[in-house]
């Protein structure tokens, strides 16, 4: 709550009565060429004619930067670069952050020493302006963290519904970049009732007009023109939102033009009266649908000339049959596997439109069943840990919770001082968690604290255990290394020039990691000194500036029989000696990597045109069998304990696996159309799914009675 209260307060003090303006500067890219000279000719000290609208907008009160702030993350000057451009800029300035900032060294913890970490929220001119953040953490893929949507109805609760909301964020809601339409669905249900008057958004280096459901919106353009010499002239620019006399116009400055003359938006401020409100009958949350279709049914009081569309498992849309204020269709089932979906209501009446979401869960008999599901109130980006009697969830702003395992039931919580973007890590009794505030925290099973250590620069990589030591990778790439029983520093060594993101790799008395400045590496475990240092495969031949998009940075390497395996974001797989480095080869579409229970083979997830794999190779790298399930392209090496291989696809299925035959024993759809990023833990023939929207489930295969005990 005292967190919610200073957002509330957050930002230029609240004006009312005059006409004001502001501008939106989006997909700088900073340090690339082109974004310095136009903003440095974007003098906040004069005003900007809007030629479509005959009006001149006063000088700004603020700026909004949307995204794409930096090209590879705040690293290596970039941040600074950026903050450069603004020297002369007199006006605040609130940020959020895009894709390019968030995946290659995150941004997050600088903007959280602004104060301006999304979500925040600030009031001018009697606007309630919203800034959420849609770049995943340490991953490109857009998404809606589960953290940010409890806060925003939180705040909406507090906000009369007539106020003028603008929402701030880099992505557009729409495009197959996201996990599924449910990820955006959400967020406009929660916005339903309120007088969103536009959103601000990025990504696409263009400036147009949009709509996200019953929501205007207008895209900013970008600072810097990729295709003129320079970065300079073209479509380069900055959008100029101005308000007077009830309405808010918005119109495109290019930075060659004198005017803005690109004309994206004008329209009232008043509250429009909502759409009537959805009320579900069918299919109820509560009870399983078992059949081979599913009945939607909704009581939607809409005007004459309203219509509606259900879209459910195929995607394709259905239209829905009115009867009065009664409105159904049946969609079909077949061949889903069980588990948790979704369906999702496209309803419009004249030129309005309004989103409904209903999630229910598929039971068939002789299938795989939820002993037990948890919504927890944020977003699982790191794996879980499973022990004989707990498992362990951390979300990714930071609290820990220890589960019951036979019932998901809470034991204890407890909060990091930072964001934990790479889970929790189980040692014996020992839990390890590495936060962005450079804390790597130990615990005990019971939420007691060992031990913590500053490490002295942001954490997003998982901690490893090798012998008496804790070794975690920092945002900087340097290397630290305590003692497991005691947390005191025994080394630190800059290993890497860039963020390191997956947990190092023991093998005797070596490390091996790999990171985001395109290199796999060895050293010594006793005093980390570098022993040899090599390209990833889809680094190397890259064009220049390229290949840190294609580092061996996302899938930690895998060591087998005195070989490193090194998938990467090229999906390629590098293989080199790992005595000297030297390259033996690489292997294509392999997205992840990791050792079998027994650490005699190595299991890939493949992805490609032919769609997703499982693969099992020998310490030779010979294949023992190949099984085609889904998967996609989410870098989540599988993982073998007691019996079963668990594979997860890029939203919500996960796949039970023979791991002497490949022979797939069941599926369960845990999450309804959300990343899967930390994948699912295997123990005791349960998977443990912990998903991007929240939840955790606990899911048996056939036949297995109640499932888990504890």
């Amino acid at each position: 709550m005292r967190r919610l209260l200073w957002l509330l307060l957050l930002g230029a003090p609240l004006a009312r009565g005059a006409d004001f303006s502001f501008w939106q500067l989006s997909d700088l890219h900073s340090p690339v060429p082109g974004s310095g000279p136009v903003v440095a000719a974007a003098s906040p000290a004069a005003a900007v004619t809007l030629q479509p609208y005959g009006l001149t907008a006063p000088r700004p009160a603020f700026a909004l930067l949307t995204g794409d702030l930096t090209e590879f993350g705040p690293g290596r000057g970039a941040w600074a670069k950026l903050r450069g451009y603004f020297e002369r800029f007199d006006r605040p300035l609130y940020h959020t952050p895009g894709n390019h900032d968030n995946t290659w060294w995150l941004l997050r913890p600088e903007l959280a020493r602004l104060r301006q970490a999304p979500p925040y929220t600030f009031s001018y001119g009697g606007l309630r302006l919203i800034v959420l953040d849609s770049a995943s953490r340490q991953d490109p893929r857009p998404s809606i963290a589960a953290e940010e949507l409890v806060w925003l109805r939180r705040l909406l609760a507090q906000v009369d519904r007539r106020t003028p909301l603008v929402l701030v964020c880099h992505h557009p809601l729409q495009g197959s970049e996201w996990a599924s339409g449910y990820d955006t669905d959400r967020l406009l249900e929660a916005l339903a009732e309120h007088n969103v008057v536009v959103w601000l958004v990025g990504h696409g280096h263009s400036a147009r007009r949009l709509r996200f459901g019953d929501h205007d919106a207008t895209m900013g353009g970008s600072t810097f023109d990729g295709k003129a010499p320079g970065g300079v002239g073209g479509n380069a620019g900055y959008a100029v939102i101005d308000l007077r006399d009830g309405r808010l116009r918005v119109a495109y400055k290019k930075h060659a033009e004198p005017t803005a003359s690109v004309e994206l938006l004008d329209k009232s401020l008043a509250a429009p009266t909502p759409l009537p409100a959805v009320r579900w009958i069918e299919p109820s949350s509560q009870r399983a649908q078992q059949g081979e279709q599913v009945t939607v049914r909704i009581h939607w009081p809409a005007a004459a000339g309203a219509s509606g569309t259900a879209v459910g498992l195929s995607g394709e849309p259905q239209s829905l049959r009115r009867a009065g204020d009664t409105w159904s269709a049946d969609l079909p089932l077949r061949d889903a596997p069980p588990g948790r979906y979704v369906v999702r209501l496209l309803l419009s009446q004249g030129e309005r439109r309004r989103v409904a979401t209903r999630e229910f869960t598929r039971r068939l008999p002789g299938g795989a069943e939820a002993v037990w599901r948890r919504v927890l109130p944020g977003s699982l980006r790191g794996a879980l840990a499973v022990d004989a009697e707990q498992v362990y969830a951390c979300t990714q702003d930071g609290l820990l919770q220890a589960l019951r395992r036979r019932d998901g039931g809470t034991q204890w919580t407890w909060r990091a001082g930072g964001e934990v973007i790479g889970g929790v890590r189980q040692h014996g009794n020992t839990l390890l968690l590495a936060a962005t505030d450079g804390r790597l925290s130990a615990l005990g099973r019971n939420g007691q604290v060992r031990w913590q250590h500053d490490c002295g620069r942001p954490l997003v990589a998982p901690a490893t255990v090798s012998g008496d030591l804790v070794v975690v990778g920092g945002i900087d790439g340097a290397v630290t290394a305590v003692d497991l029983v005691s947390g005191r520093r025994r080394w630190q060594q800059p290993l890497a020039s860039y963020t390191i993101e997956t947990a190092v790799v023991a093998s005797g008395a070596r490390l091996y990691l790999g990171s985001w400045d395109t290199y796999v590496q060895a050293f010594n475990r006793t005093d980390g000194k570098l022993l040899w240092r090599v390209p990833g495969a889809g680094s190397s031949g890259s064009a220049p500036g390229v290949a840190p998009y294609y580092a061996p940075a996302d899938c930690a390497p895998v060591v087998l029989a005195g070989r490193v395996y090194g998938p990467d974001r090229a999906y390629q797989m590098g293989l080199w000696d790992a005595t000297d480095g030297q390259v033996l080869g690489k292997r294509a579409q392999v997205g992840a990597a990791a050792l079998s229970a027994d650490g005699r083979a190595i299991y890939l997830r493949q992805a490609g045109q032919g769609g997703s794999r499982l693969t099992k190779l020998d310490a030779r790298g010979e294949p023992l069998w190949s099984t085609p399930l889904p998967g996609g392209f989410l870098p989540v090496p599988p993982v073998e304990r007691d019996g079963l291989v668990a594979f997860s696809s890029d939203s919500g299925l996960v796949s039970a696996v023979d791991p002497a035959s490949g022979k797939l024993r069941w599926q369960y759809r845990a999450a309804p159309g959300s990343w899967l990023m930390g994948g699912a833990q295997p123990a005791g023939g349960t998977l443990y799914v912990g998903a991007h929207d929240g939840s955790v489930t606990a899911v048996t295969g056939p036949g297995q009675g109640n499932g888990p005990a504890g």
